[in-house]
C-alpha cells in the first residue's frame, strides 16, 4: 500500500480534479506547461490524494500540470502522494495558490477566500460568513469590515502569521482589498478582464470593483474596443467628462454660429429658438395648430 509522501507514476486517466478548485484554470499556460513536459520531462511532481473506498487519486495541487499532460498527450504523470484528510488537502492547495497567483489577482483573492472558509470550518463557525456572496451590490465598507473578522479568524484559527501573510503580499490591508475585488467583480467580468490581460494590477482592479455594474459594462465595452486595452487608462476615460450626444454637438455647433451674428439676428434666432423647444413654447404651438384646425 502506498504511503504519504512516496512518488508514484499515475495514468492521467485515474486522476480526477474537484469541482470546488478555486483557481480558474489557464488553458493557455496548461498547454506550454504540457509542450515543456513532453519536451524536457516533468521536474516538480503533481500532489495527489487517494480518499478511503476509492481506486483513483483526486488531485491536490498541479491542474496546470496535469491538463498540460492531458493536452499533450501523455498517459502518465508523477505525483506525490499526500494525507487525505480534508483540511490539509484545502491547507495545501490555498497556500500554492497564494504562491503561484501573485500574477493574477482573482486568483489571489479566490485563494484567500479558501482561507477564510478553511478558519472558518476550523474554529466551527458557519460558512454563510466568509467572503463570498451573490445578490445585490454590497457596500465596499461593509464587505472591509467583514474582512477584517475573517483576518481575526484565519490568525487565530489556522495560527497564521502575519508577518509572514505581509511577505508574501496578503497582509491585511491586502486582505480587505481582495475581499472588494472577489466579491463585487462578477465571475464572467474577472474571465472577460483575464482575456484582456487586465487581471495582473490589484490598484486599477480595486478602482473597477468600486464602480457601478453600469459603468463596469462601460469601461469593459472600452477595453474590448481598445488598441491596446489597458485598465488604468480606460479609468481615466471613464473618470473624463461624458461625450456630447449628436443633439447636443448639433446645438453647440449653431450657437457657436450665433456668436458671430450681429444683435438683431440673434435677437431674432433665439426668439424662434424659445417659441420651437420651450416647454411653454411647444404647448402656444399646439395650442395654436388646434385652434387653426
Amino acid at each position: 500500500m502506498s504511503a504519504a509522501g512516496e512518488i508514484l507514476t499515475l495514468r492521467v486517466a485515474e486522476i480526477t480534479v474537484p469541482k470546488d478548485r478555486f483557481r480558474a484554470l489557464k488553458v493557455d499556460q496548461a498547454r506550454a506547461i504540457g509542450a515543456a513536459i513532453l519536451a524536457d520531462g516533468q521536474y516538480d511532481p503533481i500532489a495527489v490524494t487517494r480518499l478511503p473506498g476509492h481506486s483513483d487519486y483526486q488531485l491536490v495541487d498541479g491542474w496546470h500540470r496535469l491538463e498540460g499532460c492531458r493536452f499533450a498527450g501523455l498517459d502518465t504523470i508523477e505525483a506525490r502522494l499526500v494525507s487525505y484528510e480534508p483540511k490539509a488537502r484545502i491547507w495545501r492547495e490555498v497556500l500554492s495558490g497564494i504562491a503561484r497567483a501573485s500574477e493574477d489577482v482573482f486568483d489571489r483573492a479566490a485563494a484567500i477566500d479558501a482561507l477564510a472558509r478553511l478558519a472558518r470550518e476550523e474554529a466551527g463557525l458557519p460558512a454563510a460568513g466568509d467572503l463570498r456572496r451573490s445578490g445585490e451590490l454590497r457596500a465596499l465598507k461593509v464587505i472591509q469590515d467583514e474582512a477584517d473578522g475573517q483576518i481575526a479568524i484565519i490568525a487565530n484559527s489556522l495560527r497564521w502569521d502575519l508577518k509572514l501573510a505581509e511577505q508574501l503580499g496578503v497582509g491585511a490591508r491586502n486582505i480587505r482589498n481582495l475581499a472588494v475585488i472577489h466579491e463585487r467583480i462578477p465571475a464572467k467580468m474577472k474571465d472577460q478582464l483575464r482575456k484582456l490581460g487586465q487581471a495582473e494590477k490589484l490598484v486599477p482592479l480595486l478602482k473597477f470593483a468600486a464602480l457601478l455594474p453600469y459603468d463596469m459594462e462601460r469601461l469593459l465595452h472600452w477595453l474590448k474596443t481598445a488598441d491596446e486595452p489597458d485598465l488604468a487608462e480606460g479609468l481615466a476615460w471613464l473618470a473624463g467628462p461624458s461625450p456630447a450626444s449628436p443633439v447636443e454637438k448639433q446645438q453647440n455647433a449653431l450657437f457657436g454660429k450665433a456668436a458671430k451674428w450681429s444683435p438683431r439676428e440673434r435677437a431674432s434666432f433665439f426668439a424662434q429658438w424659445t417659441s420651437a423647444y420651450h416647454p411653454d413654447g411647444r404647448a402656444i404651438a399646439a395650442n395654436k395648430g388646434r385652434a387653426d384646425a
